[in-house]
């Protein structure tokens, strides 16, 4: 009897699995349809487009560019590795290149200048396809699609030691267009696939930021050269990137639960697809909270019940959304920035009010407060910030932070 009982108890379990299976796979299945039904991709397959033509495809000038790219970065880098702590302070700071370093700068990009030309005519291109592999298993595809990070670091770097080279001859403009190549970069950079690949676009796009205040803050440039840099801060949509982003990690992470689902169907699978169906609503909650201020969105996140493998997710979602608001506050600041300098304002006029710069209203608005951006200190070396993740304004201390985030965001004389 004692076994019969124990067989029925096992009968029963095995049908309330299966019927928990049947319901979560309803569920998933009505999801994914939706999804499709928007033309939203759901596969790593999905991700693959149409072949560029090579002489159009920007991906195809960083590929023949990659070993000069390399060659400099390794004979720069053991330059600067000569030089004394304070030299190297300054160097960072201010991107002025001390004699030694400026003689290693002047000959390495004669020697190639074949690197530059190519750079130049990647950031020209209409198109960027990286030609990368969708067709094969999550984790085959990511473990080739890591090392190829490099590829979007490398020549950021290289045009920052361009921009120190140049502004240390005393040719701003040049410098300047020099920064608008590595924003046309980063905008290629933008296509590329999931949350790693975006956060590294940020931080490359923060090296072009970081120089063009420096360009900015050295000298007068012509009316036409910021009106060039205007243009082109302008097209740099970190919105759209930002949802590119989503879109293509939630296509890698369903194919990741499937591939997981396969290998599990012994243990509980149900649960597993409530966790997929978890991470299917933690993106669609994203999305539609795209545009408010990033601390609620944090605290949304923040306040999600989640299956294991989502919540592993959580802590690289808030540093997407954190590294976002500080790249919306120092381009914002960045567009400021210009809009003030092209005024040719002298050492203590009056700073002009921010609606006065003829900049678009989404521009002045702070992305933690919704507030207006602030601006500090004399016009000529202002400090333009938004308050940063305290919601407090901190006075500008842009360069400070306190447990790991900056007390303010955005651009001060210095980038240190």
């Amino acid at each position: 009897m004692i076994a019969l009982a124990a067989l029925g108890i096992v009968g029963v379990s095995l049908i309330w699995l299966a019927m928990a299976d049947a319901a979560a796979d309803t569920k998933l299945e009505q999801a994914i349809a939706k999804l499709k039904e928007q033309g939203q991709p759901t596969s790593l397959a999905d991700l693959a487009r149409k072949p560029v033509p090579p002489d159009e495809n920007a991906a195809t000038y960083l590929r023949r560019a990659a070993a000069e790219l390399a060659a400099i970065e390794t004979i720069v880098e053991a330059a600067i590795d000569e030089l004394d702590e304070s030299q190297r302070t300054v160097y960072y700071a201010t991107m002025e290149a001390p004699e030694s370093l400026q003689q290693v700068l002047q000959r390495v990009f004669v020697e190639h200048d074949d690197a530059i030309e190519l750079l130049d005519e990647a950031a020209a291109q209409d198109a960027f396809d990286p030609q990368l592999d969708y067709d094969q298993s999550p984790t085959a595809f990511l473990e080739d699609y890591l090392p190829t990070m490099q590829q979007v670091r490398r020549p950021l770097r290289v045009l920052n030691y361009r921009v120190a080279m140049l502004l240390t001859d005393g040719k701003r403009e040049e410098a300047l267009d020099t920064c608008l190549t590595m924003f046309k970069l980063c905008r290629h950079f933008d296509e590329r696939p999931l949350m790693v690949a975006h956060l590294v676009s940020i931080a490359v796009r923060g090296v072009a930021v970081a120089a063009t205040n420096q360009v900015l803050r050295s000298g007068p440039l012509p009316a036409a050269a910021h009106d060039r840099l205007e243009t082109e801060l302008a097209r740099q949509d970190l919105d759209a990137a930002y949802m590119h982003t989503l879109s293509t990690e939630r296509a890698y992470g369903i194919d990741t639960f499937g591939d997981l689902d396969a290998q599990v169907r012994f243990l509980g699978v149900a649960a597993n697809k409530a966790d997929l169906q978890d991470y299917i609503n933690l993106f669609k909650g994203l999305i539609a909270r795209a545009d408010q201020p990033n601390p609620e969105v944090i605290e949304w996140i923040d306040s999600q019940q989640t299956g294991a493998l989502t919540g592993l997710l959580l802590p690289a979602t808030k540093a997407l959304l954190s590294a976002k608001a500080r790249m919306t506050a120092k381009l914002g600041s960045l567009r400021i920035l210009n809009a003030i300098a092209r005024r040719n304002l002298m050492p203590g006029d009056e700073t002009p009010a921010l609606s006065e710069l003829g900049l678009p209203v989404e521009v002045l608005v702070d992305p933690y407060n919704g507030k207006e951006m602030l601006v500090r200190g004399d016009v000529v070396d202002a400090t333009v910030y938004a308050v940063g993740s305290n919601l407090k304004d901190d006075g500008g201390r842009v360069n400070e932070m306190d447990d790991g985030e900056f007390l303010d965001v955005g651009l001060g004389p210095r980038n240190d």
